[in-house]
């Protein structure tokens, strides 16, 4: 015998988990005043990934405790009838080393704050406030895949107020098309984060990535920092202009293997461990094959080298790397453990 049918609507996410599920629907069939209200507020989740590593090098006696990004935050996820999608996400670094607080929405310079945005999506269109991946990321993102170490090359990580990693501060908009995906961004005045009590007037960005040939994706990536003006104290630590740093890079992937490249050219972007600004330019590689569901090899490096003529340091990274990966759990390689090592032969001094 065959009762009464109902339809409910749930979260795709929400779907996976049987609880979740049945008082999602349970809410809709009892057709309860605030029951509309609840469901709005169903999507939102509590997350944390702890990362911890165990490392091993020269330099160091022994081996130690390292904290590996560990990290936690807040996402919340909304969709309405018009197919309208509300998105907020903040998440926060977790350091058991320093004594950094976990809820910190300070300035950059003294905060653990990973992401903070909000954003509004509809059909193929996006727009981001806040703090997120910029859009130089959405190239040089294409090598930075290895668990410890790497992304030295492509300039994402450095001069980090200039937005060429996670931006902060920014306005963005992003399309996903079929053949190419396309993202451009404004970061207005802010801090440019060093001794010179200075500001970068604006930033401004801008990503390309064809993706019409089978398994092979394209792309290019622009960003442009203007300084509101050069001091004699900037020229002193090798600024002779506004920031600049470009970026292209190739990702082909098969079945089981992937390969990944970058090359970039950084002007007024690349610095030292004296803290002197350089011209540069990097490149990085990323290769990986899965075995099976639960093992991968990646292997690849990074190359950084001065392009200055003006700069008299021997500054420069060689770095081979090498990684062994086994995934358990659901076999996402969200829930790991591996080992990699990190074969260096630059002068980083």
């Amino acid at each position: 015998a065959q009762g009464p049918a109902y339809s409910v609507e749930i979260p795709l996410y929400d779907a996976g988990s049987p609880t979740r599920a049945k008082i999602i629907a349970q809410r809709q069939l009892e057709n309860r005043p605030h029951g509309k209200y609840i469901r709005m507020l169903l999507p939102a989740k509590l997350y944390m990934s702890i990362r911890p590593q165990l490392i091993y090098s020269d330099a160091d006696d022994g081996i130690k405790l390292h904290n590996g990004g560990s990290r936690g935050g807040f996402f919340y996820y909304y969709q309405f009838d018009n197919d309208l999608e509300l998105m907020f996400q903040y998440e926060a670094g977790l350091d058991w080393d320093e004594d950094t607080p976990f809820l910190n929405a300070s300035d950059a310079s003294n905060t653990n704050r990973r992401l903070s945005y909000f954003a509004l999506k509809y059909m193929k269109k996006s727009l981001i406030l806040g703090k997120y991946w910029s859009a130089y990321y959405d190239i040089a993102g294409f090598t930075d895949q290895f668990m410890t170490y790497g992304a030295q090359a492509s300039g994402a990580f450095s001069a980090s107020a200039s937005g060429t990693g996670r931006a902060d501060k920014l306005i963005q908009f992003r399309t996903e098309e079929d053949a190419y995906d396309a993202t451009v961004q404004v970061q207005l005045k802010h801090d440019a984060l060093r001794d010179w009590n200075i500001d970068y007037s604006y930033t401004i960005a801008g990503s390309m990535i064809y993706k019409g040939w089978e398994n092979i994706k394209l792309g290019a990536a622009i960003n442009y920092g203007k300084f509101d003006h050069i001091t004699p104290e900037m020229q002193n630590d090798g600024i002779d202009g506004d920031d600049l740093s470009s970026i292209i890079g190739v990702t082909y992937r098969n079945n089981r293997f992937s390969t990944n490249a970058v090359l970039s050219y950084m002007k007024n972007h690349t610095i030292d461990d004296q803290g002197v600004y350089f011209d540069s330019a990097g490149a990085e590689l990323y290769l990986r094959y899965d075995f099976d569901e639960s093992f991968r090899i990646a292997g690849g490096g990074n190359w950084l080298f001065p392009e200055d003529n003006d700069y008299d340091g021997k500054y420069n990274i060689k770095n081979i790397i090498l990684s062994l990966q086994y995934t358990f759990g659901e076999k996402t390689f969200d829930d790991m453990v591996y080992m990699e090592v990190s074969l260096p032969n630059g002068k980083l001094a």
